[in-house]
């Protein structure tokens, strides 16, 4: 275990929050693709209410992938900066 996972604990890093994002992005595509090529109005309608769906989980998980790169980045810069000024954790005297 690095710093940085100590430092985030068990939260999802941004690359877990990627691969769900791309796993349900991929999913939202065959959706869209068989509304498309569909003939069926009824199936169209229930396709459109499941893409909406997966639209906004998709939003959503975009949104905690941008949240998680945020707090990864702070905190590796906070660890960096650490590394960089060890007397910095020092007390005063």
């Amino acid at each position: 275990m690095d710093e940085l996972d100590e430092f985030l604990g068990d939260q999802p890093r941004a690359e877990e929050w990627r691969a769900l994002r791309k796993a349900l992005a991929g999913r939202l595509h065959s959706l869209r693709e068989r509304q498309k090529d569909s003939r069926d109005d009824a199936e169209i309608l229930v396709l459109a209410s499941e893409i909406e769906k997966l639209e906004a989980k998709v939003a959503a998980l975009r949104l905690e992938e941008a949240v998680a790169q945020f707090v990864e980045d702070s905190a590796q810069a906070t660890i960096n900066s650490a590394k960089l000024n060890p007397e910095s954790d020092e007390p005063e005297e």
